[in-house]
């Protein structure tokens, strides 16, 4: 599985990536990953990413041209683009499952009031949720769900029959 990860802050995924279970699953190859840093398509000296909604209202949003240059850049025949987004699907093991028979995710974590929506109307594939409360960002969130999505895949824990007897497989808790 390899996974794109936008983001405005690089950096929150490090310490994700390089211990447990991820680290030994990243050494051995069975999830590879990429770090894309909005800033670097920022405009100005101070690399400015933020833009006041098109349509009008409070709040900053990522703007839509940061977006389409990243787009632009990295991504352009890659699918499926994954908004993370409290509007979106919220993500179960259902979801995660289904996300798991991907070999490619791009992830996007979004900051402010959130991303551009012309961006998300013209190349978002998929919005998902992590569920049902506030986060500063992105970030979090898609490490919940990078790790539910890695923790479906055979190889990943080791002993691919925990995975049919871990909690919330048909329907109920694990003991």
């Amino acid at each position: 599985m390899f996974f794109d990860i936008i983001t405005l802050y690089p950096e929150y995924f490090h310490s994700f990536f390089h211990s447990g279970i991820m680290a030994r699953n990243v050494r051995s190859g069975r999830i590879s990953y990429r770090i894309i840093n909005l800033r670097s398509f920022g405009a100005g000296g101070y690399r400015r990413c933020d833009d006041m909604p098109f349509s009008g209202g409070p709040g900053m949003l990522i703007s839509f041209n940061v977006l389409k240059d990243c787009w632009s850049r990295y991504l352009k025949n890659k699918k499926p683009l994954v908004f993370l987004s409290p509007r979106g699907q919220k993500l179960d093991a259902a979801l995660a499952r289904r996300l798991a028979g991907y070999k490619y995710l791009c992830l996007f974590c979004g900051h402010f009031e959130g991303f551009d929506q012309r961006f998300v109307q013209k190349y978002i594939h998929e919005e998902v949720s992590a569920g049902d409360y506030v986060l500063s960002g992105g970030e979090t969130a898609s490490l919940t769900v990078m790790e539910s999505i890695a923790r479906m895949l055979d190889s990943f824990c080791g002993n691919p029959q925990s995975l049919h007897e871990e909690s919330f497989e048909n329907s109920l808790l694990e003991y």
